[in-house]
């Protein structure tokens, strides 16, 4: 079998492509030319949960989830929770849902609507990898070991600088995979060299922004 280099943390990989994002964020027919790259077995331990989480969070958005792309994707999401053997991972879900307090502008009390806590810290780990793996993908070479990867993944706080971000990004590469579904975009920064800002779209709704710049001392990368 052949040996190829991690595209996370250079050791050896075997042939097994990491998909990114994953398979089950696509509508079918599934675009034949997804972006992968190829990833180690201990970069790779506990992907596929963090791709679930991932995919799931970006599916409950409010500004998605009736979206008809995203239809297939949200009956399967419900298929799955459904499963016997996903019972603790239904329970999670379950218990994330909870309710906030609306209110005005001026703070009066509009009622109640439902909402669902976030585990940010596993969202943002596989919004990372996603970054890093385009990276490879697009640049032919791993982040080197002197960047980090930074992300925000808050949907809602991205499109409130919505006017930045399309300014920022005009004129930069962009790939559409699937219309409707995922595209991304990226820059190199002229004015820090070798670093680079991504921009990865679900669903032409939920962006997540992310940047690769050389590591910050006392400042830990994801």
């Amino acid at each position: 079998m052949p040996s190829y280099e991690c595209a996370y943390c250079g050791k050896v990989a075997s042939a097994t492509d990491d998909h990114i994002p994953p398979r089950s964020i696509y509508s079918k027919p599934y675009p034949p030319d997804r972006p992968s790259v190829k990833a180690c077995a201990e970069c790779n331990n506990g992907a596929s949960d963090d791709d679930e989480y991932f995919r799931d969070i970006v599916l409950k958005y409010e500004h998605v989830s009736d979206l008809p792309a995203a239809r297939e994707q949200v009956a399967k999401m419900i298929r799955a929770i459904a499963k016997p053997e996903k019972k603790k991972y239904a329970a999670a879900v379950l218990s994330s849902f909870t309710e906030i307090e609306l209110r005005s502008e001026g703070g009066i009390i509009l009622g109640k609507a439902p909402a669902y806590k976030v585990d940010g810290a596993r969202f943002t780990r596989a919004a990372s990898r996603y970054v890093r793996g385009l990276y490879r993908y697009q640049l032919g070479k791993r982040v080197p070991d002197d960047m980090e990867t930074h992300v925000t993944a808050n949907p809602d706080g991205v499109n409130t600088i919505a006017k930045t971000v399309v300014s920022t990004f005009r004129g930069a590469p962009r790939r559409v995979v699937q219309s409707g579904v995922f595209w991304y975009a990226w820059l190199e920064f002229q004015d820090v060299p070798g670093a680079y800002g991504w921009l990865l779209v679900f669903f032409d709704h939920f962006p997540v922004l992310g940047t690769i710049r050389p590591k910050r001392v006392g400042v830990a990368a994801l």
